[in-house]
């Protein structure tokens, strides 16, 4: 639609420049008229052409908020991921420490069970050792709740990726139909003042001529 109004106004301008060219003092009436017609379409043209730049810079400022959005959704998700592998590599150390004390913890018990002079550090250790081993049970847990907890964040970050793509799309081709109508509104806007200036020329020298038939028909 824009295109074919674009059209309508390039062959109104030339059709104008003719009129200007010519410019027959018999025929100053028919071209004041001639003008009018033309600056009058121009004129709703434009305007109709002005609603739609509006209407795409609107679709554009909201295709650029939802970029911006879509950034900062990323942003916190990946944030996010960082924090659960924090949280997976401390969680991972501490059933590492667990695990070598168990593992000290065992050897203490095969060490001192013969001895009845340690009997209650023996007993002693082998609550230990078995906090132990719930500790590390218990960490390990948490640790694959973290991993899955993890895995779902970096498919929901996926998803954000893919939907970014296509909201960066949507604004690149919103700016274009933005620049398009922009600049066509600047066309027109250039065409209605060369067609406003003709048409001033005009009723002036219809005026003139008027003003000599006067001016003659007093003389007469």
């Amino acid at each position: 639609a824009r295109a074919a109004r674009l059209a309508g106004v390039v062959a109104l301008l030339a059709t104008s420049a003719v009129i200007a060219m010519a410019r027959p003092t018999t025929a100053g009436a028919d071209q004041v008229s001639t003008l009018t017609a033309q600056a009058r379409n121009i004129s709703q043209e434009l305007v109709q052409e002005e609603l739609e730049a509006e209407a795409y810079q609107q679709q554009y400022s909201v295709a650029s908020a939802q970029v911006t959005a879509d950034q900062r959704a990323i942003a916190a998700t990946q944030l996010q991921i960082k924090s659960d592998r924090h949280q997976i590599a401390k969680r991972t150390r501490q059933v590492q420490r667990l695990a070598i004390a168990s593992y000290v913890l065992n050897g203490s018990v095969s060490s001192t069970s013969g001895a009845s002079l340690f009997a209650e550090n023996v007993s002693t250790v082998q609550t230990a050792n078995e906090y132990a081993t719930i500790a590390i049970g218990d960490v390990n847990e948490a640790v694959e709740k973290l991993h899955s907890a993890q895995r779902n964040v970096q498919g929901t970050l996926l998803v954000l990726v893919r939907q970014s793509d296509r909201d960066r799309a949507e604004q690149a081709a919103q700016a274009t139909y933005l620049a398009q109508s922009t600049s066509t509104v600047s066309h027109m806007e250039t065409v209605q003042a060369q067609v406003t200036g003709q048409l001033a020329t005009a009723v002036a020298q219809q005026n003139a001529a008027l003003g000599q038939a006067a001016a003659a028909a007093v003389a007469t």
